[in-house]
């Protein structure tokens, strides 16, 4: 038997020209959910807010489910799923559940995801293809979209594209036992300025938490959302499986707190996620106001590690960061800043390095390419100040500059950047620059202007003067 749910109190403020023509500019006083009635379902499990589903028809509430699908219609103006929580004294309580504490704010976040490369948090597929393999989430089709929730008292925050943490509002506050039932509007716009929205059909992905005070925030959880024109097999079979297959790490850990700290405590990391496998990205971002040092005392696998601050970050301690990739190659980048790898960094996989303008990373520990090759690209500096255990493996300089006084335990490949030692000397075992072995390269002697001395493996009674950059004449 189906019902029909309604007085679903919802009240919105038209924000934009395409909100205002999708709803006629009315602020709606009711709306009525769609006739099957299964929403999100929120409680307490040992202290974490945890999500699952809410099933009214079959009298069914569940717990752990993060993954869910739902479609626009053709005014991309949606108030579904809505977010329950059973009250306490519930016989409906699943196993293990609390009821949320009373008289409290239920709050939202939207939270970025990392995809090849892409962080944003909201993701694009246009739903073409008929296996899991070719569903190809990546950046929508103009920056101008938005994914947006209405919380309580009209507020509205919204996923806007950009890699950041959106900080949302108050969906609903509590009853005196806990309980809540409330649907509020989810909108998308494609951000053209024109009355009405027509965004591309396809599937957007966004990720969110919820937080309450005294309880902590629930992992991340996602909504797909399919466009009129996406077929159900396209949104339910496809997109869907993509997701659970990646909800454990679609979203990087991020740094989240003004403060340097132990890399294995959950709370410094934005949705308690501490990044430890070769399908995770690390970002230590912009939460900080000063230098900061993060200890790690154990091995992390990462699949890519980025720094994106201008204050510098130094991670130290005695664990090592192994870089592999469950698929595609590992990765390190420095969008912006100063920063140190002060810890042992090993390569488990094929390794894309890269360094913005201006900026630099320091290897300043043992750093091991184990048999692996490190592509560095980007017009910053790397430094190596580290030396490895054992040789094998390869460095290739694409772009930028490689400098330091540590020793690269593999060959050198300088296709157009810049080799710069300190003052005393690089060593590199098993180097190559221009088809010729190296042993090192040390500072150019006084007199000699721009250049470089090169030594040659093989016969150290040689040398050589160059340019910084070995192609130039």
């Amino acid at each position: 038997m189906f019902r029909l749910h309604a007085s679903l109190r919802i009240g919105l403020v038209v924000r934009w020209p395409g909100f205002c023509a999708a709803l006629g500019c009315l602020a709606l006083a009711t709306s009525t959910a769609r006739a099957q009635h299964a929403d999100l379902l929120v409680q307490s499990v040992a202290g974490q807010l945890t999500t699952g589903t809410a099933d009214f028809d079959n009298a069914t509430y569940a717990l752990g489910q993060r993954v869910f699908t739902r479609s626009f219609d053709n005014l991309y103006a949606v108030n579904d799923p809505g977010f329950n929580s059973l009250a306490n004294g519930s016989p409906f309580m699943p196993p293990g559940a609390t009821a949320l504490p009373g008289s409290a704010d239920l709050d939202w976040d939207f939270l970025p995801m990392a995809q090849e490369g892409l962080v944003s948090n909201l993701l694009y597929w246009n739903g073409v293809g008929s296996m899991v393999s070719d569903v190809a989430f990546a950046a929508t089709p103009t920056p101008q979209y938005r994914l947006s929730l209405f919380g309580k008292n009209n507020v509205e925050a919204a996923a806007d594209g950009s890699d950041q943490f959106i900080p949302g509002a108050t969906i609903a506050t509590t009853g005196s036992n806990g309980f809540i039932h409330e649907h509020r509007f989810f909108f998308l716009d494609d951000g053209d300025g024109n009355f009405g929205t027509t965004p591309n059909d396809g599937i957007y992905l966004i990720a969110m938490q919820l937080r309450m005070a005294g309880v902590n925030s629930s992992p991340p959880f996602y909504l797909v959302w399919g466009t009129p024109g996406v077929s159900p097999t396209a949104l339910e079979s496809l997109a869907r499986q993509w997701v659970e297959q990646r909800q454990s790490f679609l979203v990087p850990s991020i740094w989240n707190v003004d403060a340097g700290g132990d890399w294995g405590q959950d709370a410094n990391w934005l949705a308690r996620l501490i990044p430890d496998t070769n399908q995770e990205t690390a970002i230590l971002g912009n939460k900080i106001t000063a230098p900061r040092s993060i200890t790690n005392t154990q091995t992390r696998t990462l699949r890519t590690l980025e720094f994106d601050s201008p204050h510098a970050y130094t991670i130290s301690g005695g664990g090592w960061i192994t870089l592999q990739a469950a698929t595609g190659d590992a990765r390190l980048e420095v969008q912006q800043g100063e920063h140190t790898i002060a810890a042992g960094v090993n390569l488990a996989d094929t390794t894309q390095l890269i360094v913005a303008a201006d900026a630099s990373l320091l290897l300043a520990s043992t750093t091991q390419l184990s048999g692996h090759s490190l592509t560095k690209t980007g017009p910053g500096t790397l430094i190596w100040n580290g030396s490895p255990t054992s040789n094998g493996g390869s460095v290739q300089l694409l772009d930028g500059v490689l400098s330091g006084v540590g020793t690269i335990g593999g060959n050198v490949m300088n296709t157009s950047g810049v080799l710069s030692p300190g003052p005393n000397s690089l060593p590199i075992a098993g180097g190559v620059i221009g088809g010729e072995p190296i042993a090192s390269i040390v500072p150019e002697p006084s007199g000699y202007g721009s250049v470089l001395w090169i030594i040659l493996s093989g016969n150290v009674g040689r040398r050589r003067r160059t340019r910084h950059n070995p192609r130039a004449p």
